[in-house]
């Protein structure tokens, strides 16, 4: 038996135009299952809103399902008309993939030279030229090794090739996908390959993100500068207008570093990108473009379940690295689900509130004369290495896990001590303590963004 190939956007059309359907079963010639799945499903769904079919093991079959309005009576005959359009229509795409192998990808950039990207900021060859230069910023930044750094290198400058191939000019939604065929058919390597398909991802919410090293490199890359250029050139969305997609980029930015496990300064990647793209003040771009990051990553990460107060505490530094904002905020969101997080957030509030009393920066540890503040500060010192360790493994549950040992000794001395005693050298100098033991709080996160429960 054979089954429809499902297509949520063909489906939800067919059922806006029919009003009463009724559907016919058609077939084509099997010579035209040699050209790619993804050419025959485009022409099929995009085109024609017809079904293709597959037969047992997912293989696409050489029939289709028409879902029509006419009388069932003239079955036949509606049959026979739609398997004539079809047929023009594989001719065509027959045609055009024979033309475009006869060319290999790395022959066509300089055709890109006449293929204006946006009309401030050059051609499509000029973007492949800075697409190349931002894989390796995003591999220096990221300290990949020089094989992705080659490969993503490579499919940056063949990644827009396939836009002046007769078939994306027939096939707009093929753009990528017939570049990573092209590339595979003219003996480029699978990675190089899956990178230029990969690159445009995620396409819409919900889609696959990039899931070679490489093509999550070149993904990043375009998309900081397209960010870049957008807001260099005055293209920023405005109310609900976004021509260029940049939220859904925006937002793809955390989303491709945190499942890539990739590590690096999204700031510097996209001043890197506006001083490529010529702009005179790069710095104010990249302030620009990776403020509307952080309110897109702040929407998204709601929008997933994540408290607000939580988002607000770890966005504060999300720029300098998207992928382990978001992890500390995933360990804070766990201990605030088991309970833990409230112990924490007590005992940074107190010294917090207090210290910004203190007008001495310098603590004495010859004045801690009473046992709970030197208990304190002693577990205070012992906890600065293991945190700090935790912090840069990436180990943020660890790390929070140091910082929940030390809220025992804050709550013992606040029982035991008068902080604001008459004493002005032991006052400030418990003060320092205090903003000492704050300041280790906030080496994790923005804990006074947290609200308590």
């Amino acid at each position: 038996g054979m089954r429809a190939v499902p297509a949520a956007d063909t489906l939800d059309e067919v059922v806006d135009l029919v009003e009463y359907p009724h559907v016919v079963l058609g077939s084509f010639e099997e010579r035209f299952l040699e050209l790619p799945r993804e050419v025959l499903e485009t022409a099929m769904q995009e085109h024609q809103r017809y079904f293709p079919l597959e037969g047992e093991g997912g293989k696409l079959a050489a029939a289709f399902a028409v879902v029509h309005n006419g009388d069932p009576g003239q079955e036949e005959i509606i049959r026979k008309g739609n398997e004539r359009v079809l047929r023009a229509r594989l001719e065509d795409a027959s045609f055009f993939y024979q033309e475009d192998l006869s060319r290999p990808l790395r022959e066509r950039l300089e055709d890109l030279k006449a293929v204006v990207w946006l009309a401030k900021l050059g051609s499509m060859h000029d973007k492949s030229l800075r697409l190349r230069e931002l894989c390796a910023d995003v591999c220096r930044l990221a300290h990949l090794p020089d094989d992705v750094r080659e490969k993503s290198a490579r499919a940056a400058m063949l990644c827009k090739a396939d836009l002046v191939t007769a078939m994306v000019t027939e096939f707009p939604t093929l753009q990528g996908i017939m570049g990573r065929i092209y590339a595979l058919a003219g003996g480029e390597e699978e990675e190089t390959a899956r990178a230029i398909e990969e690159h445009y991802r995620p396409r819409f919410a919900g889609d696959a993100l990039p899931k070679t090293r490489a093509g999550a490199v070149l993904s990043l890359a375009e998309k900081a500068d397209n960010l870049a250029g957008c807001f260099g050139a005055g293209l920023a969305p405005t109310g609900s207008e976004d021509p260029y997609a940049l939220r859904r980029q925006a937002q793809a930015v955390m989303s491709i570093l945190a499942a890539s496990n990739l590590h690096l300064n999204f700031s510097s990647l996209l001043e890197g990108a506006a001083r490529r793209l010529g702009f005179s003040d790069p710095a104010s771009v990249a302030r620009e473009a990776g403020e509307f990051c952080l309110q897109r990553w702040r929407q998204m990460l709601v929008n997933e379940g994540f408290d607000y107060d939580l988002v607000a505490a770890v966005l504060t530094t999300a720029l300098e690295d998207p992928c382990d904002a978001r992890s500390r905020l995933e360990a804070m969101h766990k201990a605030r689900s088991q309970g833990l997080l409230q112990k924490a957030y007590t005992g940074f509030e107190r010294c917090w509130n207090l210290s910004r009393k203190a007008e001495w920066e310098e603590m004495d540890e010859g004045l801690l004369v009473e046992e709970a503040e030197r208990e304190l500060y002693s577990r205070l010192v012992w906890a600065q290495e293991p945190l700090r360790a935790h912090l840069d493994a990436g180990e943020h549950e660890a790390a929070l896990g140091v910082l929940l040992e030390l809220a025992p000794y804050v709550d013992r001395f606040f029982e035991r001590i008068f902080v604001m005693g008459d004493d002005r050298k032991l006052r400030e100098n418990r003060l320092a303590l205090l903003a000492k033991v704050a300041g280790l709080f906030l080496e994790f996160a923005d804990f006074t963004q947290v609200v308590t429960e």
